[in-house]
Order: C-alpha cells, then structure tokens, then sequence
C-alpha cells in the first residue's frame, strides 16, 4: 500500500465498505493505528493450522509461482495479493524441530543471509508467542532490479518439524506492511 503522505485519505481508504464486506460475514477487523485491516480467517491445510490474512489475499496461481521463484525449490505454499506485490511463503521441512531450538535455527538462517546478501543489515530479529509457542523472525532490506525488497523470514515449530516462512513487500510499504505482518502471524491456531 502506498502512502502519499496524506494520513486522513489512507484513513478514508482502508475504511470503506465494499459491497462484498456487507455480504461476507467471516470478515474479521483488524485495527493497525488508526487505519484497519479486512481479514478473512484461512485454512493452511497441507501444514494444519490456520491464520488470519487480508482478504484479497489467495494462493498465487502454479505458472505466476514459476516465474516469481524460479528454483525448484521454491515455497510450498505461496500467499499473495491481488497485484502478487506482498508475499507470505510457507515451506515445512522433515529435520526435527523443538520449540526450544526455533531460536537458534533463526539465527542460522540469518548467518546465512548475511552470508549471501553481505551489504545488508538486519532491522530487527524477535521471538513472537502464538499459543504459547515461540515463533523466531527477522527482518531486513534485500535489493531487486528495480526497487527495495523488505523481507521477513521466520521458523516455528509445528508438530516437532520445521515450518519456514517468508513474507516480502516493496520497501516503501514496509512500516504499514511489518505491522500487518505481526498481526497475521500472531492469529495462526493449528489444528
């Protein structure tokens, strides 16, 4: 989402009905400040748990996935919105994961990233609860061909395994978008 400086548009904007959110009665209202975000609760069924996400969010189609992530190894489950410029990835592994350990496989991860992408700096790296289970992230800028990538990436356990995730936007929406983040991984119930 795009900001033009003009806080009390933004406002008006994220606040008006669709015609759909008067049909729809699973919609769930997130406040974020003085703006809200339009969620709909999801079923992630491959990994068994659920979550809230905007609603426009869906599963980005299979040849749209190819391009965007051209490696075979690319996520298993791939969210996105409707213009596919904010991403939320999923991927599970077979290693064995506690809920002591999501914390140290983080910081792996991020060795890593520095590794590979050596002129970036971390912003922030947490540990958020989700019924009772610690999810580990960090955060940070990576550059594309023509623009600033923000990107999250975070591990948390599900049934003892590793579940990896992404979630990307442009740079210039990363403040509303971090948010919202936060706010979607703290709704996952599994199931």
């Amino acid at each position: 989402m795009k900001r033009y400086g003009d806080e009390d548009f933004i406002y008006l904007m994220n606040n008006m009905e669709d015609e759909d959110d008067e049909i729809e009665t699973d919609l769930v209202r997130i406040p974020l400040g003085r703006n809200e975000v339009v969620c709909k609760e999801i079923v992630v069924s491959d990994f068994k748990f659920t979550m809230l996400l905007p609603k426009d969010f869906q599963e980005m189609e299979k040849e749209k996935a190819k391009l965007k992530y051209p490696s075979e190894f690319r996520p298993q489950v791939i969210l996105t919105n409707k213009e596919g410029t904010i991403n939320l990835t999923f991927s599970r592994q077979n290693e064995l994961l506690f809920d002591e350990q999501v914390e140290e496989l983080r910081d792996a991860i991020k060795d890593i990233i520095m590794k590979d992408y050596n002129n970036t700096a971390i912003i922030e790296s947490d540990i958020i609860k989700i019924e009772e289970k610690p999810v580990a992230y960090f955060d940070f800028i990576s550059n594309a061909i023509d623009s600033n990538v923000y990107n999250v990436i975070f591990v948390f356990s599900l049934k003892f395994r590793v579940l990896q995730g992404a979630f990307n936007c442009l740079e210039e929406d990363m403040e509303y978008w971090k948010e919202v983040f936060k706010q979607m991984i703290s709704t996952i119930k599994i199931i």
